[in-house]
Order: structure tokens, then sequence, then C-alpha cells
């Protein structure tokens, strides 16, 4: 299941060879697009912020005939994270905006009640990360603005 497209994963396999391969979508850190591609979609999506606009992307190209490829030779290096580290709640909250974005726009591609299952798992894990938050601070693992923080994102999350 790991290995799995079910959950965005390709095989193993497919990343040790030199051949590109054809994926849903890959991630804004590194993508090439031909000008006739982006000619034909159109540019990123400026409704998103930073989470989801290639996986939108992608689709978009995917629904005009076009390919999306990874080449699992190239290399690419990425400091994760250097724009989101300094406000980790709100950027939690944009993430899971974005991707209810996305899933709304595409909810049609997807079984009926798909966007709100993912509501649902979503607030659920919310309702955990709370406790977990009040836990820590209770154990002085983090202090009273971090909690605030934390408990402030996912209420905002959950009223998504």
């Amino acid at each position: 299941m790991l290995d799995s497209r079910f959950n965005g994963r390709y095989p193993h396999a497919l990343w040790q060879q030199t051949q590109p391969f054809a994926v849903d979508f890959v991630l804004g850190a590194a993508m090439m697009v031909r000008a006739t591609a982006m000619d034909a979609v159109g540019g990123l999506d400026e409704g998103y912020w930073m989470y989801c606009e290639e996986m939108d992307w992608c689709r978009r190209f995917w629904g005009n005939g076009w390919r999306v490829l990874v080449a699992p030779a190239a290399r690419i290096v990425h400091h994760e994270a250097q724009s989101s580290r300094k406000a980790p709640w709100q950027t939690q909250e944009r993430l899971w905006r974005s991707r209810f974005r996305f899933y709304a726009h595409y909810a049609a591609e997807y079984p009926v009640g798909t966007l709100v299952l993912l509501r649902l798992l979503v607030r659920a894990a919310m309702v955990r990360t709370m406790r977990r938050l009040r836990a820590a601070f209770a154990h002085g693992e983090i202090d009273g603005v971090e909690l605030d923080h934390g408990l402030s994102a996912c209420r905002a999350i959950m009223r998504l």
C-alpha cells in the first residue's frame, strides 16, 4: 500500500530507471513546461497560496492532452520549508485551504461524497492534534503562545 498510486506513490523500480515515466502531477519545486503546453492551459492559478497550484496545473495539462512526466535521473536540490518554517501553523491552514479548493474544483472527477469524507477526516485529525497540543502544554513541552497558535490554526482548518 505504501508503494502504490492509491496514496500518490509510484513503484520504487520506476525511480531506479533512467527513463521518464508518466505521473499524475509533479511538485512545483522543479518543473519544466513546454511553452505550447502553457499556452494551451494558461499559467498557474493564483487563487492557490503556495500549495496545490502545481497539482491543478498538471490536471489541466492532462485535461488538454499533455502528459506529465517525471525524470528519475534528474537531481534537484530543494531547500524544503524555507518559506513556511517561520509560521508553521499558518502554513498548515493555507495548505488545507488549498487542498479543499483543489478537491472542490475537481469534485466531479471523484466519487460522490469524497470532499465531505475528506473534510470529516481532516476535522477528526484536527481534534486529535488539539488534544496533543493541550497535552504537550500540560507537560511543559510547549508554551502558551505555541498552544494558542496551534489551537487557532486547528479551529480555522475545521471551519474550512
